[in-house]
């Protein structure tokens, strides 16, 4: 039964593939519209780590949190930066390392052009 078990194998190869990538079989009533596959599940976003890329994405959610709060708030960019850090600086990247935080924050700006 060699034959027989390399055609299961395969089976279960190509329908694990297959959920991995959008194709035409999908069921009816089944669509793909709507989801962004850049977008992370909530259980990951509210995690907070000690470092760098976690530091950068509360900086950048605490950027766009004040733009949206307060679109003619009048503030300098460098003004603005010094309240989004005071708004992060409880984050353990920040209360480790508060230079190399400004130092990514400030990248964060000129990567964005903000």
């Amino acid at each position: 039964m060699p034959g027989r078990q390399a055609g299961i194998a395969q089976l279960v190869e190509q329908a694990i593939e297959n959920r991995r990538v959008p194709s035409s079989n999908l069921g009816p009533g089944i669509t793909t519209r709507g989801i962004d596959p850049m977008q992370q599940p909530q259980a990951f976003t509210d995690r907070i780590f000690n470092n760098a890329d976690s530091f950068a994405q509360a900086f950048d959610e605490a950027w766009q949190e004040h733009a949206r709060r307060e679109p003619g708030h009048g503030l300098s960019s460098a003004d603005k930066l010094e309240l989004i850090l005071t708004c992060v600086a409880d984050h353990p990247f920040c209360l480790d390392d508060p230079g190399q935080a400004r130092q990514v924050a400030e990248f964060r700006l000129r990567l964005l052009g903000l």
